[in-house]
């Protein structure tokens, strides 16, 4: 059946700004009995809400259970919520429709990039073949490659700097498919595969009016 899930990563760990940042009305309550899992979470979920602010995403609230990076990936289009944790110091958030419809955060990419530092988006549609990913530094767009055996010749689109994981050698391109290169880039970014993430602590936001 395939996989269709995707989302963002922030080259930035928002953890140290999180005192600064987000209003005490917000934050999560702290009464000195968690355990440290609890606290760990707690302080993932405050982390989470100024990184999906500093995406310019509109307001969310964090669930009480964290979810499994199967939930948030492999539920194909049932999963539209969002999904926050760290990699490496690098900050991830899962939701398909951040890679798919790059169009709607566009400006949000753009601030965080800025203000933060280097943001990559990604897409991948098994189901179709479909494959998106795009770099976003210092405010601007630098790399954007849409593609895959689905897409019309039409609607590909190959612009910008080539990253991390991407073919350098002319024709070696012709050799690997887009699936496999968007696979190496976002490994060469986040700092691992992707598919590692499983047991990641991740926290769960959805609508504020869910």
């Amino acid at each position: 059946m395939g996989s269709v899930y995707g989302g963002a990563i922030i080259d930035f760990d928002f953890h140290p700004i999180v005192d600064e940042v987000l209003e005490p009305e917000v934050r999560q309550p702290i009464d000195g009995t968690e355990t440290p899992e609890a606290r760990a979470l707690k302080a993932l979920k405050d982390a989470g809400m100024v990184a999906l602010r500093a995406l310019r995403i509109s307001p969310r609230v964090a669930l009480d259970a964290p979810i499994s990076y199967d939930d948030a990936t492999l539920s194909s289009f049932s999963f539209t919520e969002y999904a926050v944790g760290v990699v490496n110091g690098k900050t991830l958030v899962l939701n398909w429709m951040l890679g798919a419809d790059q169009q709607s955060t566009f400006k949000g990419f753009e601030a965080c990039s800025r203000e933060h530092g280097p943001v990559l988006v990604f897409y991948y549609d098994d189901r179709t073949s479909t494959y998106a990913y795009s770099l976003f530094r210092d405010g601007k767009r630098v790399r954007l490659r849409v593609g895959g055996p689905s897409v019309p010749t039409s609607e590909e689109e190959d612009e910008g700097e080539l990253l991390p994981g991407e073919p350098m050698v002319v024709g070696e391109e012709d050799e690997v498919d887009i699936a496999t290169i968007e696979d190496r880039v976002v490994e060469a970014f986040l700092g691992q595969p992707l598919n590692q993430c499983d047991g990641l602590l991740l926290a769960h936001f959805e609508d504020a009016e869910a």
